[in-house]
């Protein structure tokens, strides 16, 4: 029986998962990354894509690094963002004048992107809820 695959006993399900992990990094490469000055702080950032935008807010103890898979899967057909949170990842600095709605709006301002949907896991959720409130 000839092989029509390099990999002929692995699970297609397998493959998937083996092609993903190594073309994951080179899609997240193509991500523009920068800092945005908010007040005194230098909130990270990490923007990929074209399309109706999505912004991702990481759990606490997280950073953008948790949304990979997302930035992947999205990105073909949305602008995707996300932001390391203050006291986070890359941002630096500390401002405690500044509430967290205040440094989004300095942000997505900063990107020029007027309106988004938002998706937040844990602190990410309560960022995006304290945001959509102000």
């Amino acid at each position: 029986m000839k092989a029509d695959h390099p990999y002929p006993r692995l699970s297609n399900s397998f493959r998937y998962i083996f092609a993903m992990t190594l073309l994951l990094p080179a899609l997240c490469s193509l991500a523009q990354t920068g800092y945005i000055t908010a007040g005194r702080l230098q909130v990270y950032y990490k923007k990929q894509g074209s399309g109706a935008p999505i912004v991702f807010l990481h759990a606490g103890y997280q950073d953008v690094g948790m949304w990979d898979n997302q930035f992947a899967y999205f990105s073909p057909h949305h602008t995707v963002i996300a932001f390391d949170l203050p006291g986070h990842g890359n941002t630096k600095g500390v401002d405690s004048t500044l509430l967290v709605q205040d440094v989004l709006r300095i942000c997505l301002d900063s990107l020029h992107i007027p309106q988004a949907s938002f998706v937040g896991l844990s602190l990410g959720t309560v960022c995006a809820t304290d945001f959509a409130l102000a």
